[in-house]
């Protein structure tokens, strides 16, 4: 094991960071290990669900951005004083 994770340090610069993941992946599903990391990630895949932004969230979210250069925001201690909490 100790091996095959000095090639991936070795083989770290030349690939993406997609490509590192994977070999980490297979590296640790080929262990003593693999059964159980099949079984984790079995779970959280079936946990996973993919949420998309529409247009109008994309929209939302860079304007919050811009508010927030502008200087358009409430720190918490302002909230929080203007709340009297």
């Amino acid at each position: 094991m100790e091996q095959v994770q000095e090639e991936i340090q070795d083989n770290r610069q030349e690939t993406s960071p997609l490509e590192d993941l994977l070999a980490k992946v297979k590296t640790v599903a080929q262990s003593q290990h693999g059964e159980l990391f099949a079984r984790i990630v079995d779970e959280f895949y079936d946990q996973v669900t993919e949420e998309y932004f529409s247009p109008g969230d994309l929209a939302e979210i860079e304007e919050g951005f811009a508010q927030i250069k502008r200087g358009e925001y409430v720190t918490l201690e302002e909230l929080e004083k203007k709340l009297d909490l």
